[in-house]
């Protein structure tokens, strides 16, 4: 019986080491446990904030891409403003500006400015001159000026296009953004109680209006200036067109030849038209010349009258004088 109970109370004292130490190993686990989660609160607020950084960088993705977007059609859609600067001769002037206005015409184009100068027939200026300001759609500017170089003698051409595509993109962006600043604003409005608030909001909303015109007029000239070209055409009237080419000595003698010829012709005429324009003039100062010289003439003879006559007396006295000395 001692044994038996020498063994139950063995076995009794093992079931209570075996639980003890079991009990024993959880509250370590559980210890280590806390004691990691202390030693590192940085790993639990990631995971708390891993929703919030994967939303964040979603959304920055997101205006990445679209920036993207904006400069890839920037790039593709570029905005160029082109000008072309002409200089032509002709010896038909109102010939070649009646072609010039067909051709403005007939390409929907429009004279934005025109200044005419000279008269082909004043005696002072024989040539004229013209400067016109051509808008011309961009997409027709080659046509055009190939139709103007047939027309004319050019001795002078240059182009340029200048890029505004970034100021252009920039302009737009600004005038979105305070689209969307509008809305807000007027969606504020609605909910304002206070006096203040609403005199603040409005006065904030007045400027973003006016910016916003402001910016949709620079974007309006800027398409003008894209879509139309722009042409400065400056047009001579000469007598003689300008060699383009060198010439050789027998050109040049005949081109020598000719212009003094066209000179004498032409001074010639001016000539005529000089005496006929002024033949008024020229007859009243001859008969004021005629009535001068015929009193000046009438005027001497008379002198001379009286001076032969007082030469007749004294010669007479004289001769009276030598009889009564005889």
């Amino acid at each position: 019986m001692e044994k038996k109970k020498q063994r139950l109370l063995l076995i009794f004292f093992l079931v209570i080491m075996i639980f003890t130490s079991a009990c024993s190993s959880k509250n370590s686990n559980s210890v280590t446990r806390e004691m990691s989660m202390d030693s590192n609160p940085e790993q639990t607020e990631e995971k708390a904030d891993m929703g919030t950084k994967d939303s964040a960088s979603s959304k920055e993705s997101e205006v990445v891409t679209n920036e993207s977007k904006i400069t890839a059609n920037a790039q593709t859609n570029r905005k160029l403003i082109k000008r072309v600067e002409m200089t032509i001769e002709t010896k038909d002037f109102e010939s070649l500006l009646e072609s010039v206005n067909s051709k403005v015409d007939s390409l929907k184009g429009y004279v934005e400015s025109s200044n005419v100068s000279g008269n082909s027939y004043s005696f002072e200026n024989d040539s004229r001159y013209a400067s016109i300001v051509i808008r011309i759609p961009s997409t027709e500017l080659d046509n055009f000026v190939t139709s103007v170089k047939e027309m004319g003698n050019v001795v002078n051409s240059s182009e340029s296009a200048e890029d505004i595509t970034l100021q252009y993109v920039d302009i737009k962006s600004h005038k979105n953004a305070l689209v969307v600043e509008q809305e807000r604003l007027i969606a504020i409005l609605k909910d304002a109680k206070k006096l203040e608030d609403i005199i603040k909001i409005e006065e904030r909303l007045s400027d973003v209006r006016y910016e916003i015109e402001s910016y949709e007029s620079q974007l309006r000239t800027f398409d003008n200036l894209v879509d139309y070209s722009t042409i400065t055409l400056n047009i001579d009237e000469v007598k003689h067109i300008t060699p383009v080419e060198d010439e050789t000595v027998l050109q040049r003698i005949k081109s020598g030849l000719g212009t003094t010829f066209f000179d004498i012709k032409t001074g010639a005429q001016n000539f005529v038209v000089w005496f006929v324009v002024n033949l008024p003039y020229l007859i009243f100062f001859a008969i004021i010349i005629g009535v001068i010289l015929l009193i000046t003439k009438k005027r001497l003879k008379k002198y001379r009258n009286k001076n032969i006559k007082s030469d007749d007396k004294v010669s007479n006295h004289n001769t009276k004088e030598e009889i009564k000395k005889e």
